[in-house]
């Protein structure tokens, strides 16, 4: 059996670590949505600038 200590601490390191991703992906996304959004918004200045034969 392991040290209650070491599975704590095993434990922590673990939660931390799925914390970690976590944040990551939620960066990524937003990153990602970011994006999408910039070019959207091009997309529909250049519609203004141009008409709908753009």
């Amino acid at each position: 059996m392991h040290h209650p200590d070491h599975m704590d601490r095993l434990a922590r390191q673990h939660r931390e670590e799925m914390l970690r991703a976590a944040q990551q992906r939620r960066e990524a996304r937003s990153a990602r949505r970011r994006e999408e959004d910039e070019r959207r918004e091009a997309r529909r200045r250049e519609g203004e600038r141009f008409g709908p034969a753009a």
